[in-house]
């Protein structure tokens, strides 16, 4: 049931940026917030499942990278 929450929190965020600042052009740090929250839950997902490690890293790298974009 956890898991399924998390999924869909991360599902909300990826659509709630999709609907709101995809293809917005100027920086926004809500948009960064966003954005960051949707893979970080799928690395925080990755990682309470035991998804393989470099999988997990992965995801949260891309979390940060979404966060200094």
């Amino acid at each position: 049931m956890f898991l399924t929450v998390l999924s869909a929190l991360a599902a909300l965020a990826a659509f709630a940026y999709w609907v709101r600042y995809a293809g917005n052009e100027a920086p926004c740090w809500s948009a960064s917030g966003i954005k960051t929250t949707s893979t970080a839950l799928l690395a925080l997902i990755g990682g309470l499942v035991g998804a393989p490690w470099l999988i997990v890293l992965g995801l949260a790298l891309g979390a940060a990278g979404d966060f200094a974009l």
